[in-house]
């Protein structure tokens, strides 16, 4: 009995050694090498530079002035990066700036009252009328730059990589600004956000 039972633990080795070579698997390994992840660009500038100084503005304005005075200025802006941008906002901001010479009439009024004189005649984004889109905040019957600053306007088609929108503008000072405006001025900064 010792026998067939060495006999067939021997057969059983054999068998199942014969059968762990019947399960081979074949296999390849390939690689790829070389895979570069850059982000691209997303940059907006104001002509062809990052941003500019004074492109409208005057230090003489007399009731009834507009700025320019022949025509709206107009600002390009330019996606010099690689991806689109889907949405522009456009927000508005000043700050108190009055001129040096005093006068008798100096009562020297706030940056919000100086900007609610100063009456937004034409305000374009390529061809939308932004006019359209800002509130009569103040309630003085006109859209002005303290009416801007007050209402960002957001969700604008953005500007394509490679490509440019128009933006323009022409602000009027009020014709019934009164002596109290004398000497009274703003700097104001346009800001224009593109967002991918």
């Amino acid at each position: 009995m010792k026998k067939i039972l060495g006999l067939s633990i021997a057969a059983v080795l054999i068998i199942a050694t014969v059968g762990v070579g019947t399960f081979a698997l074949f296999s390849d390994t390939e690689t790829s090498s070389a895979n570069t992840f850059v982000a691209g660009t997303l940059d907006l500038k104001t002509g062809s530079t990052d941003g500019v100084t004074g492109t409208l503005g005057s230090s003489n304005m007399a009731p009834g002035d507009s700025i320019p005075s022949d025509s709206p200025a107009t600002l390009t802006l330019n996606n010099t990066g690689t991806i689109d941008g889907s949405t522009m906002e456009i927000s508005c901001s000043y700050t108190e700036s009055d001129g040096s010479a005093a006068t008798e009439f100096d009562t020297n009024m706030d940056a919000d009252d100086t900007a609610a004189m100063m009456t937004i005649t034409t305000l374009n984004y390529g061809s939308v009328n932004l006019l359209n889109e800002i509130s009569d905040n103040n309630g003085n019957g006109v859209i002005d730059l303290e009416d801007f600053k007050n209402d960002a306007i957001t969700g604008l088609d953005g500007i394509e990589a490679g490509n440019s929108a128009d933006f323009e503008i022409q602000i009027e000072f009020n014709e019934d600004a009164g002596n109290e405006f004398q000497n009274d001025g703003i700097e104001v900064t346009f800001t224009f956000t593109l967002t991918q």
